[in-house]
């Protein structure tokens, strides 16, 4: 019998604390695209902004299933843990707080899965006691900022190193993100790199003036957005129809319209924030996207931006930075334009030379779009993941099989 078989319509729990953020579109794209693996999802929280943006997303009721997307989703209404606040004012006691273990293995128990799968590495400590009562194998995808900007205190390293002795797998999305996961004391034998996926893209690309090069991105430190607007003022010198669309929000939103406005004038607009759908389908009208992300002073770093992703399946070329795990998406001079973190002359030079050469741009966005297919689709990542919890689960089924 193949592991196939014997894994097919086995379930497996997804945890996050807060499900369906907007900006965590990779994990309700998981879970939507596995096959042999029945997936529940589980949570405190459903976001509100996800909510009301998610498309055909339904109303969640305070507590009990709620359908989203197609997906099963269960809320823990009155799950409550210290806020971050509370964590900053006073050391964290694990064994101070009134940990809900007996009621998460309930839940679990009466879900009975093969596999939990908590989402980043802040989330393991909720869920590894009661999967390891139930004897349930317990994988963990990290995503960036788990591993980079999180652990910078020796408290909140000492407490993702302790979630490393208590997962049997943990996924890094890049090599990149593999090595950092090794230099926080992650076993080598845990790890497995699997590269996330994103749905097919068939928009059809719509005629218009001049050339739309677009950036999609919450507005942090790390997205490089300070860069890229410079870039975009020494293009503007040298070319007058070429315009920069900027979709997101964040915190750093108010300082950098004002210096896009002081740089760039009208050549650059803010077009607010968008659901993925509606971002996927604006790639239609769009002809370079870029992605100029940095290592921030905190050592926050990315694992692997999805709108790179998008791009590739919308056959557009992507000019990117060499960080984290961009270039494994990225083929420089074949795919897109890599330069260097904080290169402002550098990236100014790729987006003028993509800018300046349509065919280049549609070769680079056909190649794009092929490397995607082969590597990069949302059905091979489900299928990347779910061999991962074959191997905890046929491992644990071995160990539980007895003598002779």
């Amino acid at each position: 019998m193949t592991v196939g078989r014997d894994t097919r319509g086995r379930r497996v729990v997804h945890y996050r604390r807060s499900l369906f953020e907007t900006t965590e579109t990779f994990i309700y794209t998981l879970i939507r695209s596995q096959e042999r693996y029945d997936p529940v999802a589980v949570c405190q929280t459903i976001a509100e902004a996800g909510r009301m943006r998610l498309p055909a997303a339904q109303a969640a009721p305070a507590s009990g299933r709620a359908g989203l997307l197609g997906i099963r989703a269960l809320k823990l209404a009155t799950w409550a843990f210290p806020t971050a606040e509370q964590r900053r004012r006073q050391a964290y006691n694990r064994r101070a707080v009134a940990w809900p273990t007996e009621r998460v293995a309930q839940l679990l128990q009466s879900l009975d899965p093969a596999v939990v799968h908590a989402h980043f590495l802040t989330d393991v400590e909720d869920v590894s006691l009661a999967a390891s009562q139930l004897g349930v194998p317990l994988v963990v995808s990290a995503y960036g900022v788990d591993v980079t900007a999180y652990p910078r205190s020796p408290l909140a390293r000492a407490r993702v190193k302790s979630s490393f002795a208590v997962v049997d797998r943990v996924v890094a999305l890049t090599t990149d993100m593999r090595n950092d996961l090794i230099a926080l004391g992650c076993p080598e034998e845990k790890i497995r790199v699997a590269p996330q996926g994103v749905p097919a893209n068939d928009v059809v690309h719509t005629e218009h003036d001049g050339v739309v090069v677009l950036a999609a991105a919450r507005f942090l430190e790390k997205k490089g957005m300070e860069y890229l607007i410079e870039a975009a003022r020494r293009v503007s010198d040298l070319r007058n129809d070429v315009d920069l669309e900027i979709v997101g929000e964040g915190p750093l939103e108010a300082e950098l319209r004002v210096r896009a406005g002081e740089l760039a004038g009208n050549r650059i607009r803010f077009l607010g924030s968008m659901d993925y759908e509606e971002l996927r389908r604006h790639l239609g009208r769009v002809d370079i996207v870029v992605v100029p992300s940095v290592t921030a002073e905190d050592g926050d770093k990315e694992g692997l931006p999805t709108i790179i992703l998008d791009a590739m399946a919308a056959g557009l070329p992507v000019v990117g930075t060499r960080h984290a795990g961009i270039p494994d998406a990225i083929v420089d001079g074949e795919t897109g334009l890599l330069v260097d973190e904080r290169d402002v002359d550098g990236l100014a030079m790729a987006l003028e030379s993509l800018c300046a050469d349509e065919v280049l741009c549609h070769q680079m966005g056909q190649r794009g779009r092929t490397r995607f297919g082969e590597l990069f689709r949302a059905d091979a990542y489900a299928r990347r993941i779910e061999a991962i919890y074959d191997e905890v689960v046929c491992g644990d089924a071995a160990r539980r099989a007895p003598a002779g």
